[in-house]
């Protein structure tokens, strides 16, 4: 289901932070921005990018410039948060917007970027509106979509106030010298001499220096390690000339503790005369304040702008990529010109072609190797021991910034490096959702340091490349799943046309070869014999190529011979693979056209395909010759390509499916060819059993006379002796001649029953017809058939309008014989329904073109066969679903049933689905109102 704006504005604000969760449930349909589902990609990735950043970032987007920020901004903006976000620039910083108005539009239309220091406002950000003052060192940028232009302006606002104000402070202390010493944040020292003795030092000063004890001694003597740094030069120059001196971020090296590595810090520095009154020149005041962390903020702010330009540009390139190969190109040549790699790689993890459950690392893209290194790294083991197997193994991160350092790291193959002449090196893993599915390396040539900021943008650029990937994956696995299920589906129906074994083969391996790209195909089957494999049919060979492969002995000792005693597939990237694992045919093998090959094992047929195959025989003909294990092989394929094949997962799956495709086709065939042969066995069996029923019948029709005659006489008799016409009986006469009386009734009573079935056949059935409801005839048969539903799950269903006595519901019939009618067609749907089917007793609500009522009795069972439905009411055949299964009865009830239908002037007729089920449908009159 589609996912609403606000849904996707939830997901793409997903994550840690007081914006991202107000940003989460603003109504952005009711800002200038809109819903974030319809910004541009770079706005989107630069929100992104801005939310994460620990600095205070803001964009300022559209024609009204509205404001989305980050949680480090949110801080500027104090009183003003949270309603400022998403709304235009005019209204969240009214006060001061005619300033900052023209710089933006300037940036927006194209112009230089801007930037400030120490840029003073006043601005109304406390609570109730009142205002203060505040500074900032700031920056605007214009953050370019597509299409070249302006998405947003990228605004970097550090707040320099506490700084500016220090500063300030610092100004009104030199005037008020023992207060400054006492009480200033900057550093401070005073020296005297022309060596410059220290005479007072504050807090500051003692802090920056490493608390060393300095007061009355020389500073070059007391901080030896600030010698050689220009400082000398400085101070007497100072004392020598009474200018005084300013700097700022002026690097200093300093050993800030005892024994510890020299550190450099940057100051701001202020070198100050100290004139007596006579007018000489007796020292020095050193001001100054330690500003590393400001300086070191301010650089890194630009180096976080140029990463962010970078990885835009980057996520701009990327988002026109659709393959996998052209994501690695990208990511390949960004880094290269941003970084200034002289070497690059990027590969992704694969099943090996062994397909052992080893996995590979294929190169999708590389610069700068050799073409001996390049050939050896095209593909190579996850397990190997180099950066980007092991970066991909482990999903850790390596920076190496000397050589020393990587061939320490990896002993095993310093002639790699040496060959490329690598001096420092950078590899990342891709890692996506958690699944570590490749890795990327770069080199440099030259010794490198990778800084914080180089080692965040070569790790975010494996986080984006990885995402994208995963994207160009997805897409391409749909693609290639869409073109395959199609292909599938065309090799499936093709197959159902064939209905000989010779048919499948030649259908399959055209198939195979028009669809799914194939050079050549080969389909064989084994010989009942077990000895040979037979070729069914073959496509793509040149003339007389195939023929030789006609015939082949199981034990052959060739791949194909291999894969069906095994019954397992074999898969071959190339024709030299083939040829080494089968070198005494090498020659043979290196001749062919093919270089990739498939070879698939045709499996026996699933256990409920043999099952149904069974079923369908006819009159006692044997079963359906498709018995072979799942696990054993009755044929294989062979697909071939001219070029070397990479067997993926998809693929060999996609192949397997090919090979049931074709098993089951085949299973079809056999099954076909044996229900012909049934067929015509089921005919003679017909016509013998029809003969058969004719000389019964007659038979039967001859004997009732002959039988009853005699034995009305027996009962005629016995009843004239039993009340004296020839006599008195005694009592014991009596109780012999009742006996006599109750054997005759019982014997004349069997002849009867058979007579009443012959009289059936012979059409001298008589019929008491009287209007009759149905709805009462369906409920005196349920019960009957109750415990049979019960002891099959079966779900029996009746479907007869509420009104039972209305006269649309009474038909022309004898009652017994439609109930006798309706209990056979019950017995029937719930004996050939599986378990937990349905079956439907349903009164039609309209007539049918005779005006006759229609009762109708369906199931979801195993259903007819359509050559068969004409067989299923003839005598003493037993054609049913159960297909001749001799323990089904006589084969009389649906004759007797349609034979009572007609008599009652209606009719019982049969329509049939195999594997979908039947729907028997009695019409009978119905009855008028007189």
């Amino acid at each position: 289901m589609t996912k609403s704006s606000e849904e996707k504005s939830a997901d793409f604000f997903a994550g840690p932070g007081e914006v991202r969760a107000l940003a989460r449930t603003l109504d952005w349909g009711a800002t200038p921005l809109g819903w974030p589902d319809g910004w541009s990609p770079a706005l989107r990735i630069a929100a992104r990018a801005m939310l994460d950043s620990p600095f205070p970032i803001c964009l300022w987007s559209g024609p009204e410039y509205a404001l989305v920020y980050n949680d480090a901004y949110r801080r500027i903006l104090a009183a003003k948060h949270p309603a400022g976000l998403g709304q235009p620039g005019s209204v969240v910083w009214a006060e001061i917007w005619e300033g900052l108005e023209q710089q933006f539009a300037q940036v927006r239309a194209g112009g230089p970027p801007v930037y400030f220091e120490d840029a003073r406002f006043v601005m109304a950000r406390l609570e109730g509106g009142q205002t203060e003052d505040a500074w900032f060192s700031y920056s605007l940028s214009a953050l370019y979509d597509e299409d070249g232009t302006v998405a947003a302006v990228l605004n970097i606002s550090p707040e320099t106030t506490a700084r500016v104000r220090a500063e300030a402070a610092l100004h009104i202390e030199r005037a008020r010298l023992e207060e400054v010493v006492r009480r200033a944040p900057a550093f401070m020292a005073v020296v005297r001499g022309p060596t410059h003795v220290f005479e007072r030092v504050n807090d500051a000063y003692l802090q920056l220096t490493g608390h060393r004890d300095v007061v009355g001694k020389a500073m070059f003597d007391a901080i030896p390690e600030a010698r050689g740094q220009g400082y000398e030069e400085l101070l007497q120059g100072v004392l020598d000339t009474g200018e005084p001196y300013t700097g700022r971020g002026l690097p200093v090296t300093l050993e800030r503790t005892r024994g510890a590595a020299l550190e450099e810090r940057l100051i701001d520095l202020a070198i100050v005369p100290l004139t007596e009154l006579d007018g000489t020149r007796s020292g020095i005041i050193i001001l100054g304040t330690d500003v590393t962390d400001q300086v070191r903020s301010h650089r890194e702010i630009e180096r976080a702008r140029d990463r962010a330009e970078r990885l835009q540009s980057l996520s701009a390139a990327l988002a026109a990529t659709t393959t996998p190969e052209q994501v690695a190109e990208v990511v390949v040549a960004h880094a290269v010109a941003a970084m200034g790699a002289d070497m690059a790689m990027l590969a992704v993890r694969t099943p090996n072609e062994a397909g052992d459950g080893a996995e590979d690392l294929v190169c999708l893209r590389q610069t700068g190797l050799t073409a001996e290194v390049s050939s050896d790294y095209s593909s190579f083991p996850v397990s190997a021991s180099v950066p980007t197997a092991t970066s991909a193994r482990t999903g850790e991160s390596f920076f190496f910034e000397d050589g020393a350092s990587i061939r320490a790291a990896f002993p095993q193959i310093p002639d790699v490096f040496d060959r490329l002449g690598m001096q420092s090196l950078a590899t990342v893993p891709l890692v996506v959702g958690g699944a570590i599915i490749g890795a990327t390396t770069f080199g440099f040539s030259t010794p490198r340091t990778f800084a914080g900021e180089d080692r965040e943008f070569f790790i975010a650029l494996g986080r984006q490349a990885a995402q994208v990937l995963e994207r160009a994956r997805l897409y391409e696995a749909e693609r290639m799943s869409r073109v395959r299920t199609e292909s599938l589906q065309h090799v499936t129906a093709a197959l159902a046309k064939a209905q000989s074994m010779a048919d499948v083969g030649h259908v399959f391996s055209r198939e195979l070869t028009r669809l799914i790209g194939a050079d050549t195909a080969w389909v064989g089957v084994v010989t009942p014999d077990g000895s040979v494999i037979e070729a069914l049919g073959w496509s793509g060979y040149a003339d007389g190529e195939a023929e030789g492969w006609r015939w082949l002995p199981v034990d052959a000792g060739i791949a194909l011979t291999d894969a069906v005693a095994s019954a397992r597939p074999q898969w071959w990237a190339t024709r030299d693979a083939i040829a080494a694992a089968y070198p005494a045919r090498a020659a043979l093998i290196r001749s062919l056209a093919q270089d990739g090959v498939a070879v698939l094992p045709i499996l026996g047929a699933p256990a409920w395909d043999r099952e149904t195959a069974n079923e369908r025989g006819t009159n006692g003909a044997n079963p359906v010759a498709t018995s072979e294990p799942e696990d054993r092989a009755i044929g294989g394929i062979v697909v071939g390509f001219r070029t070397p094949q990479h067997f993926d997962t998809d693929t060999r799956t996609f192949f397997l499916a090919l090979a049931q495709q074709c098993s089951q086709a085949m299973a079809r065939a056999r099954a076909y060819e044996a229900e012909q042969a049934a067929r015509l066995e089921a005919e003679a069996a017909r016509s013998a059993a029809e003969a058969a029923s004719q000389a019964k019948s007659q038979f039967l029709a001859t004997m009732s006379h002959e039988l009853r005659t005699p034995l009305n006489a027996i009962g005629g008799y016995a009843q004239l002796l039993e009340i004296g016409v020839h006599g008195p009986v005694t009592a014991e006469q009596k109780r012999s001649l009742e006996r006599i009386q109750r054997s005759q009734r019982a014997l004349l009573a069997v002849i009867n029953e058979v007579l009443n079935y012959a009289r059936v056949e012979l059409g001298a059935v008589t019929y008491d017809l009287h209007p009759t409801h149905i709805s009462d005839v369906v409920a005196e048969a349920m019960p009957l058939v109750e415990p049979q539903r019960a002891a099959k799950k079966l779900s029996l269903l009746v479907r007869l309008p509420d009104v039972a006595g209305a006269p649309g519901l009474q038909v022309l019939a004898d009652s017994d014989k439609l109930q006798q009618i309706l209990l056979n067609l019950l017995s029937n749907a719930i004996k050939f329904t599986p378990e937990g089917g349905t079956v439907i007793v349903e009164l039609g609500d309209q007539m049918d073109d005779r005006g006759h009522a229609v009762l109708r009795v369906s199931d979801t069972g195993v259903g007819i066969p359509a050559d068969k439905l004409d067989l299923i009411f003839e005598p003493f055949v037993q054609v049913g679903r159960a297909l001749n299964n001799p323990t089904e009865g006589t084969g009389l009830g649906l004759a007797i049933s349609r034979d009572l239908a007609r008599g009652m002037g209606g009719d019982l007729t049969v329509e049939s689905t195999p594997g979908v089920g039947s729907v028997f449908t009695l019409t009978l009159q119905r009855a008028t109102d007189d």
